[in-house]
């Protein structure tokens, strides 16, 4: 038998013509054109720029060795891609979850930062352009920017329609972008896909009692238009949560009011889904809460969606927790330090954070943190002194 050392294959050889029982493994990154084949025993990651030294590129493959997944980049902007699971597994690499810090608002327009990687650790960080007409906004993020959408100053007319815009980073400044919401509204929740931001519900005005949306209004992260309202709730509501997966959007919750002169608001456990694909309304599906509530912060890992604190009747300490893969009705996994409703909440990649409060005197100044992973495991951080009172809708995380 002969054996070829360090010589150089013609080319056009026959696939057929390369055979043997002892082949020996080949190095992908000697053979000619581009390697796109990587592997390795962790996920790929938004900020994944390079590989070995070597620019990512939009058809980059990523093999998972610890669970067998298998990823392929759609898109190479550095610092932000996007990588789609394309092997065993759920989900894609979605960026919903945060690495650094998560943001909250309080209704004074004031925006502070707390820390992922310190445990906690909060600072100021800015004021938004609208200034103190932050207040019941909807919170939605791409995967570079948060959003602020309608609201109202300390919660009393005139509301609004404006979206404001900031990039995350250690100190922000914020701008009001050309995007309206085609409804002006207070009290609306923000789900986001990722190419697009939804104020979901809200109220538009009280006469005496609350007149109450259906929209689902979207708006573009790249073109940054004006909002459409072509999908709706199956019931018009407000003060609930939102969460959001990579292909759908959630609707938790809330309040329910009848129009001009109806009966008192009543609180409700139901949870609606509407596709970020089509303009389909949503359904109501027939999972519900363990308990009806308003007011509350919601979380999620990419698994599951969580709510804690809110107001049914009084201040509320309950942490939900709910499957967006196998559904079925809420569970119960604990209990936050304190009762409150009108928290901030935050979700990193492995933990959920509840930040102050109202509904207690003086305000809450609690932040409290749980596992995704571990249960009834909640723990209360201490008290964040910097700031007190309500942080109007949900946080941002990056």
């Amino acid at each position: 038998d002969s054996v070829v050392t360090n010589a150089k294959l013609a080319t056009g050889i026959d696939a057929s013509k390369i055979t043997g029982s002892a082949l020996p493994a080949l190095d992908a990154s000697n053979l000619g054109g581009d390697s796109i084949f990587y592997k390795n025993a962790s996920d790929p990651a938004i900020d994944t720029n390079t590989i070995d030294g070597t620019a990512v590129v939009v058809g980059q493959l990523w093999t998972n060795t610890t669970t067998g997944e298998i990823f392929i980049c759609t898109d190479a902007t550095a610092g932000e891609n996007h990588w789609v699971n394309i092997g065993y597994g759920i989900g894609d690499v979605y960026t919903y979850q945060g690495k650094v810090a998560g943001i909250v608002s309080l209704d004074t327009g004031a925006i502070y930062s707390v820390s992922f990687t310190s445990d906690g650790t909060t600072s100021s960080v800015g004021t938004f352009a609208k200034g103190t007409d932050a207040g019941s906004h909807a919170t939605t993020q791409s995967k570079t920017h948060g959003y602020s959408a309608g609201g109202a100053t300390a919660g009393t007319p005139p509301y609004n329609g404006e979206i404001d815009k900031f990039q995350f980073a250690a100190s922000i400044t914020s701008s009001t972008i050309a995007s309206t919401l085609s409804q002006i509204i207070l009290s609306s929740e923000g789900a986001s896909s990722l190419t697009d931001g939804y104020a979901v519900g809200g109220v538009t005005a009280f006469a005496a009692f609350a007149i109450n949306s259906k929209l689902c209004q979207k708006f573009s992260y790249a073109s940054e238009g004006s909002s459409d309202n072509t999908q709706e709730l199956q019931r018009a509501m407000r003060n609930g949560g939102c969460w959001s997966t990579v292909t759908d959007g959630y609707y938790v919750s809330g309040s329910i009011d009848t129009t001009n002169g109806g009966s008192v608001a009543t609180n409700t456990d139901n949870i609606e889904k509407f596709s970020f694909s089509s303009n389909a309304n949503a359904a109501l599906l027939v999972d519900t809460l363990t308990a009806a509530n308003h007011a509350f912060a919601t979380l999620q890992s990419e698994s599951d969606g969580y709510t804690a604190a809110g107001h049914n009747g009084g201040a509320q300490q309950l942490v939900q927790k709910y499957s967006f893969a196998s559904g079925g009705n809420a569970t119960n996994i604990g209990n936050l330090s304190q009762s409150r409703y009108n928290s901030g909440g935050c979700s990193s990649i492995t933990h959920g954070y509840v930040i102050s409060g109202a509904g207690v005197s003086p305000a809450s100044t609690r932040l409290d943190k749980f596992a995704f992973a571990s249960g009834n495991s909640i723990s209360n951080l201490g008290d964040v002194t910097s700031f007190s009172g309500a942080a109007m809708g949900n946080g941002w995380q990056y």
